[in-house]
């Protein structure tokens, strides 16, 4: 799903992690039956569950949301942010 975001430059693209480079500082993001890539550069915040973390946490299956742009084109992530699953649940969940 790609969503434009406040100001109408960034874009939000939301999918699940399927690669993650940390040569190259990139990784690929399934949107559907898309695949996406996206350069990370070191100044990229990447959070997971509310903490900042480095690129070599993200793995591969975590839903993420990338936060990228200006252009729609623009494959460079500003943000990427992981929720994941199994700590957003409450404390009395399953």
């Amino acid at each position: 799903m790609n969503t434009r975001t406040i100001n109408g430059l960034l874009r939000t693209s939301a999918g699940t992690l399927s690669d993650v480079d940390l040569v190259n500082r990139t990784i690929q993001v399934r949107v559907g039956p898309t695949a996406l890539s996206f350069d990370v550069p070191r100044e990229c915040e990447i959070v997971v569950n509310g903490e900042r973390v480095k690129l070599h946490v993200l793995q591969n299956n975590d839903p993420v949301q990338v936060i990228h742009g200006p252009g729609p084109c623009d494959i460079t992530a500003k943000r990427l942010e992981v929720v994941s699953q199994k700590h957003s649940r409450g404390p009395n969940c399953c």
